[in-house]
């Protein structure tokens, strides 16, 4: 049985493409989250707690996928220690880290490095060209974000400074891009929730030294109850769990370079719940910025329920399942 559905049904693309909405508002709600917690808890302990939930929350499933899935786990291990240390490692804890050394804007102008990353990215290392209907959409949505960070007047864009946090930023948007990409490449032949808890199993494991270095090395030890363990409970449902199952099938489904794009709404949804959960006041130009991103993303998933385009820009060769014994079929 595969694990996903048919990469040419359209069904599939839309189910996709809804997911990828969905993990943006997840994300968008992590943004929240973070500037709430951020004189409860320090980033790595943050970062680590967010995956410490789901990894416990789904414990017995985790166990139960090792065992089945282990002659697949051991045959693409590299790969899959690579991908959660670039996801569950290493990515929210840069951000949260960026977060103590630069404003909130900076992280999200920062951010909309993603698609032009994950694009580069794909570009180098999959058989893959966007279409200019794409790069179209994608520059309309950029203008979008753009307008909602600068509050209308682009000019005051160009009087950001920059700071080490915006660096510590641009690493994990780098970390991310990469991510995505080689997910797309390497494929791992596993169920999507099997994935999920294989790679926070490893991922965790990977944060594990650095959480209990800062631990060591910090006088204030978190208060995991009220508000706080309200933060967590939200960070390790939703930004991990549903985020990253939806993200890494979205990746399958339409690719790395389309699904990059759908970041752009995260500012358009931080700055609905920012109005919602923060009282903060929503402007035309949040308003204006939410109408072009959404353009530009109409447009630039559009020809992915075309099956020729889609298909024709996505050329990987078909891997055969070794044969481990005379008269047994391979499997697809």
């Amino acid at each position: 049985m595969p694990a996903f559905p048919s990469a040419n049904s359209n069904q599939s693309t839309a189910l996709a493409l809804t997911g990828l909405i969905l993990t943006s508002f997840f994300w968008a709600g992590n943004a929240i989250a973070a500037k709430l917690s951020s004189h409860l808890i320090d980033p790595v302990s943050l970062a680590f707690w967010r995956w410490a939930i789901p990894f416990t929350l789904f414990l017995p499933l985790t166990l139960r996928y090792l065992i089945r899935y282990q002659v697949e786990i051991k045959r693409q291990l590299w790969h899959l220690v690579i991908l959660s240390f670039l996801s569950i490692t290493c990515y929210n804890s840069l951000l949260y880290s960026a977060a103590h050394f630069t404003t909130a804007i900076n992280i999200t102008l920062v951010n909309t490095a993603l698609p032009v990353g994950t694009i580069l990215f794909s570009m180098m290392l999959l058989p893959w060209r966007p279409s200019a209907t794409e790069i179209t959409g994608a520059g309309i949505s950029l203008l979008g974000t753009l307008i909602i960070l600068s509050g209308g007047a682009l000019s005051a864009l160009f009087a950001l400074k920059f700071n080490p946090g915006d660096l510590i930023m641009g690493a994990a948007v780098a970390c991310w891009s990469l991510y995505s990409v080689l997910l797309k490449k390497w494929q791992p032949e596993l169920p999507p929730f099997a994935l999920f808890c294989v790679q926070v199993s490893i991922g965790l494991f990977l944060l594990l030294p650095f959480f209990l270095f800062s631990n060591s090395t910090s006088s204030k030890i978190p208060d995991l109850s009220g508000e706080l363990f309200w933060i967590l409970a939200y960070v390790g449902i939703f930004p991990s769990a549903a985020a990253y199952i939806l993200w890494n099938f979205g990746i399958r489904q339409v690719g790395p370079g389309i699904a990059s794009i759908f970041s752009y709404l995260i500012p358009v949804f931080t700055a609905l719940l920012a109005n919602m959960v923060l009282n903060e006041t929503l402007y035309w130009h949040h308003i204006f910025g939410g109408i072009a991103t959404l353009a530009g993303l109409v447009l630039s998933s559009w020809s992915q329920f075309n099956p020729q385009r889609k298909g024709s820009r996505f050329q990987f060769p078909v891997q055969q399942t070794p044969v481990s014994g005379p008269g047994r079929k391979q499997e697809q």
